[in-house]
């Protein structure tokens, strides 16, 4: 147990503490929609939230908080550069690493992140960073533990800076399910049923091309044919593994579909694919989950089978980002 307001007091916690404590599941690493990231920051809701590194890393540009009312802007100055299959150049990782915590409704910053890294990939700290309903953040200062461990309190920080003190409530059709006894209010609940709601009945792919490209690869979408007896939303995910077994990171997809035919896409893109393929597609879909979500709670409509296999895809063509994302 760690006592925020006396952080040197760390000890062991009872089991009644334990289970009286609200929960704090992790906001999942949804991107910012209507979001642009710019050579001096980020522009996102009317608002430029500056950056104080020169640099965005491929992969961790910025994370919202639950309720999108406050962001996190990662930038660095220095060397990132990662090996990929079959580069023969070693990896390097030297330089100052910032993580800005911002209010969106009025741009002020609440908190500044400031260290070094060297020999550690920024996908280890500010890539492994999270939000706990929307009032801590947490980021890792070494990879693959926990046991530095920085914890922000940004609600006592916007209190100080004269922001919001809470995070904004999440939108319902937003809230990530995790377990059916959760206590947190941010979650929904599982319903079950006993009436049809939806089948799906069959998988396609197709890779979605970078602009102004005729082989580069942006994405891979996979595409579930519907039978639906219920319209209604609709979300899928999907967990992919490459030939040699390596397991890509679930996706999901959201959809209004309605009665009779339809479909629902999962896009896996491809900054996604190069960090985790090992070799060529195939790509096998491994397991997933369809689920129907109404004002209060979702209900589960089918577990996916593994085995659906997608065409072939060349690790060569698929792009960890578009030359059209390049700066100018």
């Amino acid at each position: 147990m760690l006592d925020l307001a006396n952080p040197q007091n760390i000890g062991p916690v009872d089991d009644g503490s334990w289970e009286a404590a609200a929960v704090l599941e992790p906001g999942n690493r949804r991107p910012l929609e209507a979001a642009s990231y710019e050579l001096n920051g980020l522009q996102y809701r009317n608002h430029l939230f500056p950056k104080s590194g020169a640099n965005w890393d491929l992969y961790g540009k910025a994370l919202g908080s639950p309720g999108e009312s406050r962001v996190a802007v990662y930038s660095y100055d220095g060397i990132v550069e990662r090996s990929y299959e079959g580069s023969r150049r070693p990896e390097r990782f030297n330089g100052t690493y910032w993580t800005e915590i911002y209010d969106v409704a009025s741009g002020k910053r609440l908190v500044q992140i400031h260290g070094r890294f060297q020999g550690v990939d920024l996908a280890e700290l500010q890539g492994k960073s999270y939000w706990y309903a929307g009032r801590f953040f947490l980021e890792p200062l070494e990879v693959n533990g926990m046991r530095r461990l920085l914890i922000c309190d940004v609600d006592a920080a916007a209190r100080s800076s004269d922001a919001a003190e809470v995070d904004a409530p999440v939108p319902l059709s937003r809230a990530k399910p995790y377990l059916n006894h959760t206590r947190s209010h941010y979650q929904l609940r599982f319903f079950n049923t006993d009436s049809p709601q939806a089948k799906i009945t069959a998988f396609r792919d197709e890779p979605e091309l970078c602009p102004g490209t005729s082989d580069m690869i942006k994405s891979v979408n996979v595409t579930a044919a519907l039978d639906v007896q219920v319209a209604g939303t609709y979300w899928l995910e999907l967990s992919l593994q490459d030939r040699s077994g390596r397991p890509i990171g679930l996706q999901f997809g959201e959809a209004e579909v309605h009665a009779g035919k339809d479909e629902i896409k999962v896009s896996f893109p491809g900054d996604l694919l190069r960090l985790s393929m090992r070799s060529d597609g195939p790509f096998t879909i491994v397991s997933g989950q369809l689920t129907r979500h109404v004002s209060d709670g979702q209900f589960l409509v089918q577990n996916v089978e593994g085995g659906a296999v997608t065409r072939a895809y060349s690790i060569g063509r698929i792009a960890s980002r578009c030359p059209s994302d390049l700066p100018k």
